[in-house]
């Protein structure tokens, strides 16, 4: 294996095991493998619109359109019907998943087609391209997360396919116009996404993930809320069935006891991967604490 082909392929994969490491709830390992290959996959569409409707590099822009919808309809249509898709966080990672399959299939094309030094364009896209194809997809996951699992608004829909287009057609666009722009676009994308999943991580219950939060929370109270979820958490894990994924998926849209009880089973059992039988045992159980 030469050094120009690890240039290529260790950006994109290493920013998709720091993804999956910083899920709580790791997903299966061949379901993460199909879905980056579905990234790689959808090059082929995406090379065939970009050639109708790129004739130079001045419109390159517009393969924000193209590439991001693709991805898009990739999470849409395959990523959202597997059983695994049980929880918001799992929408960023598999959103970067595809985007990072689709990085690492277009990097190699660049690398060694594109006519220049392969090592020195494979080092710049480490820190450009790859860096945007990650970012555009934790951001598409966010929002496909928050309207999946949390309220079905169709403007998360919109927004998880606007942002991702809208970021990557701005840095197509000063690609080729003024670098400092491009640099700035791009800065902002990455400030941006690192905060989307910063938010479902803590929503994961990573609150005290880094070394300074735990110092810090040797001194703070947990918050009643915290408290409650902890103590709604751990009544509920040794029901059979109920898994942690079910379960945080369950207190991100019910928070309280109380909300959870004052919804009916029917209601209560539209919670993915909450049967009505699970159901009827969640409020049982929390109807006694």
């Amino acid at each position: 294996m030469d050094l120009t082909f690890i240039l290529a392929v260790a950006p994109p994969l290493l920013i998709v095991a720091y993804i999956i490491k910083a899920d709580r709830f790791p997903e299966p390992k061949g379901t993460c493998f199909l879905t980056f290959v579905a990234g790689t996959i959808i090059i082929i569409p995406a090379a065939i619109l970009n050639d109708k409707l790129i004739p130079d590099a001045s419109y390159a822009y517009l393969a924000g359109f193209t590439e991001e919808t693709l991805k898009f309809l990739t999470i849409y249509f395959y990523v959202s019907r597997n059983t695994n898709f049980d929880e918001p966080m799992d929408a960023i990672v598999y959103g970067t998943l595809i985007s990072l399959g689709f990085a690492t299939f277009e990097n190699l094309q660049y690398v060694y087609y594109s006519g220049g030094s392969p090592d020195l364009i494979a080092i710049i896209r480490a820190f450009t391209a790859i860096p945007l194809h990650a970012c555009c997809g934790i951001i598409m996951g966010y929002y496909f997360g928050l309207y999946i699992f949390k309220d079905r608004d169709k403007i998360n829909l919109f927004k998880s396919l606007f942002f991702a287009i809208g970021f990557h057609a701005a840095y197509n666009y000063f690609a080729t116009r003024d670098i400092l722009l491009m640099i700035l676009i791009l800065i902002i994308l990455i400030l941006f996404a690192k905060r989307l999943h910063k938010i479902f991580r803590k929503e994961q219950g990573y609150n005290s993930s880094f070394k300074d939060d735990n110092e810090k929370s040797e001194f703070l109270e947990i918050p009643a809320e915290q408290k409650e979820r902890q103590l709604i958490f751990e009544n509920l894990i040794t029901i059979p069935g109920l898994t942690e994924n079910k379960i945080n998926c369950l207190l991100d849209q019910y928070s309280t006891k109380d909300l959870i009880l004052n919804v009916s089973i029917e209601v209560l059992s539209s919670v993915p991967g909450i049967s009505e039988d699970i159901a009827t045992a969640i409020q049982a159980r929390l109807r006694n604490i």
